[in-house]
């Protein structure tokens, strides 16, 4: 004997899904989170992340102020400083204390050599 297929219904058709997508993203940031819930480093990055201002700030502004800041596409420390002060004052968001836009700067600083340049703002 030989089988015959036979065309797809809308009452026959099979749906399935990926099994990584099951629970959705709330899921999937939620085990994340238990894998890295003793990753120090990811923890002070996230604390960053809620006292640096910059969640309150447009991308788009955030990278026209600092290119303005910039001199030959680069910013020192006391430039970045400097830029990023205006730059939560100019959108109206609480002032962080000194050792988080310290901090700030070391982040986008991924070379460490005390520049922060275009690309490290981008990528």
């Amino acid at each position: 004997r030989t089988s015959v297929a036979q065309p797809l219904t809308a009452s026959s058709r099979v749906v399935t899904t990926r099994p990584n997508t099951i629970g959705g993203p709330a899921y999937s940031q939620g085990a994340y989170e238990v894998k890295h819930e003793k990753d120090e480093q990811l923890q002070n990055l996230k604390e960053l992340r809620k006292t640096s201002g910059l969640k309150q700030v447009p991308v788009s502004d955030g990278l026209q102020a600092f290119k303005k800041a910039a001199i030959d596409n680069q910013l020192g420390r006391d430039a970045f400083l400097a830029a990023y002060t205006q730059l939560l004052q100019e959108h109206n968001v609480e002032m962080p204390s000194d050792e988080v836009k310290n901090a700030v700067f070391d982040l986008f600083d991924r070379d460490d050599n005390n520049v922060v340049d275009m690309m490290e703002l981008i990528c």
